[in-house]
């Protein structure tokens, strides 16, 4: 085969594919043999050294131009001497040129790389290194006194990887023989009216356009300002960038403030996105900045789509001030009222003393759960803790699913007047009722397995209707049919109804008290949160959990106290000693102590006056 016989268009084929293969399958191998012994299995006896200079020549520039227009892999090196040699200044040993001034190859060549048009490329002010491996673009800076010039900022290219690659950036360094002083931040604008309107005449405004958009990246940037022709400016921060008060980034910063009304910043490199919000953020309007946050860059959804125009990207960006998110900064005054608001400390419990000690009194909106083993007295405590708040005002809704209504109205009835009314005469009972009758206390009607939604439901109501602020549910396990021995299914409802008491409370901003069985433990072990029968979901639900433990407590000589094991506002846990008075059906000694106190009033040898005590319970 000689090739000299070949026209010239033929040639030219012949060459691109017998190097182009060649290279492919020798581009590894370093033994000139075996690399011989390649060719001529594909292409016989050519002498592949004995081609002439200018041919290679050709052969080289024709794959620059193939490859450019077809975006075929390189796998080679482009020889320098191949390349155009109008010099226009060197770095680093690397000769620059300006674009303009390239081999129409070689545009294309760094066309087909960064995804831009030759034509637009042409417009700019950047340098290309001879072997077109480096890109060198012209940032703006300010040194000390404030006077702007020009640094020269270098990107590597090198098309061996990124022709075929999908990666959206390119490494950048700086000169290493710069002379100049590395400076904390600096930016780079395509447009000089851009420029001179934010430099040179700040006073002015960009009539023309309403938004510019702020970008990390050069190529991101020249992306998006080659299809849409928007004011872009592209900001460099130093790594060690920590002088958020720099007087020139403010000064820029207000001048982009000033003149556009709405500013968008694409970043998804997220230590950009915190200096840029560090630095630049107090100079701009909130409520007019916008963040631009996509999977995609503008460069690589350029490379998609060579038609792109952004458009969607601007309809899904995001506001920098989220309504769902609230600065702290801006918390002042409701922090204020919320420290000052008697609601956040509680209605206290006057009959337990060490309660209000502990959990700093009853607020609406949170779910208390209350446990104990059987035959402990819960029903008897959630009884008299519920009618102390209930005697200062607070409206109650008792909802007993354990024992009938009435039977509870009666315990109450006790715990309100001190008295047992087992035995009691018409008279007594009307006396002491016509005071019991004036609380703002309410019952429902339901006893035993009702469900979940019915109780509810007759709850709203309630609380639209009487205005409740405190409901009682005992207890769970009664009211939704559930034995200790329930199976798996059983707990997974009784997940679902504490998920909807918890959301009951929270919306309808009412306290929920429920009280709840323990699951079986050995008599010598202690209950504690994981005790609950049910698994995790009351433990997580509730923001106070209160067990009754019947145990003797050396250091209030009780029998009976209250171990809180949870208190999601405060977070003070401890016990409160219970002494049970059979007559009056209390835990608490607080009938006991009034006693006390009216025949010590009684005595004339004493001086106390009743108006005048005041006696902590």
């Amino acid at each position: 085969m000689a090739l000299s016989h070949l026209g010239r268009f033929h040639r030219k084929d012949m060459l691109f594919q017998i190097f182009s293969d060649l290279l492919r399958h020798n581009s590894n191998n370093n033994n000139s043999n075996v690399r011989q012994q390649n060719f001529r299995h594909y292409y016989g006896d050519i002498n592949v050294h004995k081609i002439p200079l200018r041919l290679q020549t050709d052969m080289f520039k024709f794959i620059c131009d193939r490859r450019a227009v077809h975006s075929i892999p390189s796998t080679i090196l482009i020889p320098n001497r191949l390349l155009s040699s109008d010099n226009v200044g060197s770095v680093n040993n690397y000769q620059l040129v300006e674009f303009k001034n390239l081999s129409l190859s070689n545009k294309k060549i760094v066309s087909n790389i960064t995804s831009l048009k030759i034509a637009f490329l042409q417009d700019l002010n950047i340098l290309i290194s001879n072997d077109c491996n480096h890109i060198m673009f012209n940032y703006y800076q300010f040194d000390e006194t404030g006077t702007i010039f020009t640094k020269q900022v270098r990107y590597i290219l090198n098309y061996q990887s990124k022709l075929s690659s999908t990666r959206d950036s390119f490494k950048q360094l700086f000169h290493k023989n710069d002379t100049l002083k590395t400076s904390e931040f600096m930016f780079l604008t395509f447009d000089n009216l851009l420029h001179d309107k934010l430099i040179s005449h700040p006073g002015e405004n960009c009539d023309d356009f309403e938004n510019i958009t702020i970008f990390d990246d050069p190529f991101n940037g020249l992306a998006f300002y080659q299809q849409t022709k928007l004011p872009t400016i592209v900001l460099n921060f130093n790594k060690n960038f920590k002088n958020f008060d720099n007087e020139n980034l403010r000064l820029l910063c207000k001048a982009i403030n000033q003149k556009f009304k709405t500013i968008y910043y694409w970043s998804n490199n997220v230590e950009f996105c915190r200096i840029l919000r560090k630095a630049c953020f107090q100079y701009f309007n909130p409520s007019l900045t916008y963040v631009i946050s996509t999977n995609e860059s503008a460069l690589k959804m350029l490379r998609k789509n060579q038609r792109e125009k952004f458009a969607t990207v601007f309809e899904t960006a995001t506001r920098a001030d989220r309504p769902n998110i609230t600065p702290v900064a801006f918390t002042g005054d409701d922090l204020f009222n919320r420290l000052n608001d008697s609601s956040i400390r509680g209605i206290p419990w006057l009959r337990f003393p060490k309660l209000t000690e502990h959990l700093k009194g009853h607020r609406p909106g949170e779910l208390t759960i209350i446990t104990g083993p059987t035959g402990c007295g819960k029903t008897t405590f959630a009884s008299e803790y519920s009618l102390d708040l209930c005697q200062q005002g607070v409206p109650t809704l008792w909802g007993s699913f354990e024992i009938k209504y009435l039977d509870l109205e009666m315990k109450m009835m006790s715990q309100f007047v001190g008295k047992n009314f087992d035995q009691c005469n018409r008279y007594e009972f009307d006396k002491g009722f016509e005071q019991f009758s004036q609380l703002p206390l309410y019952f429902m009607n339901f006893h035993g397995q009702t469900d979940i939604n019915e109780v509810l439901e007759e709850a709203r109501l309630t609380v639209l209707i009487n205005g409740i602020e405190h409901i009682i549910i005992d207890n769970l396990q009664f009211m939704l049919g559930l034995s200790t021995d329930a199976t798996t299914d059983r707990f997974h409802k009784q997940d679902i109804v504490l998920g909807a008491i918890r959301d009951f409370a929270t919306k309808f901003n009412c306290h929920i008290t429920l009280v709840a069985h323990p699951r079986k433990e050995k008599e010598e072990m202690c209950l504690n949160n994981n005790s609950l029968y049910g698994g995790i979901k009351a433990s997580q639900e509730a923001d106070n959990i209160m067990i009754l433990m019947n145990k003797y407590n050396h250091t209030y000589k009780c029998s009976k106290y209250i171990q809180i094991t949870k208190n999601r506002a405060h977070g003070n846990l401890g016990v409160v000693p219970l002494y049970f008075e059979k007559s009056t059906q209390c835990f608490s000694l607080f009938h006991k102590k009034n006693k006390e106190l009216v025949a010590e009033s009684d005595n004339p040898k004493s001086n106390v006056c009743m108006d005048e005590v005041q006696y902590e319970f």
